[in-house]
């Protein structure tokens, strides 16, 4: 009786830790972004490279309480505004462009933003390097889009 006790405490402990342990992950990686800027370094589509490599920069955010954005720029260009979460015990990452107005000034940032919004699986990812993958972006569905970052 007692070592039936014992081992269902036991169990409880384990899933506590369980549990704990994969909440902190999703913590963890929005802690690596939120108030960082990370460069894009490389872009592949199907394995072809695309050239427009922008910096993200993650607002500060409450991951708990509140939607996380963030700004896209692209050298010479504008800004593009979108929004970012991180899920799944750090295994997805969302990016999804929240541009309201698109000019002349913008059009390459707002481009790369929203062709690029999609929920991508997390390769890789430390402070300083992430490496994200997905097949279902806004303007590329059912191509494989390989997104490498690394922190400025």
């Amino acid at each position: 009786m007692r070592n039936n006790k014992t081992i269902r405490i036991s169990l409880l402990m384990i899933s506590i830790l369980w549990i704990t342990a994969a909440c902190n992950k999703t913590k963890q990686h929005s802690k690596w972004l939120t108030g960082e800027t990370w460069k894009v370094n490389e872009v592949s589509i199907d394995g072809q490279p695309f050239n427009l490599l922008p910096t993200l920069s993650f607002e500060d955010c409450n991951i708990y309480d509140e939607i996380c954005f963030g700004n896209l720029q692209v050298e010479g260009d504008g800004i593009a505004r979108f929004a970012w979460q991180v899920r799944d015990k750090g295994n997805e990452f969302e990016l999804s462009d929240q541009t309201e107005t698109v000019n002349e000034s913008n059009e390459e940032a707002v481009s790369f933003s929203s062709s690029f919004s999609a929920i991508y699986k997390v390769n890789s990812a430390t402070k300083k390097e992430m490496e994200l993958e997905s097949n279902n972006c806004l303007r590329y569905p059912g191509k494989k889009v390989i997104i490498k970052l690394s922190k400025q």
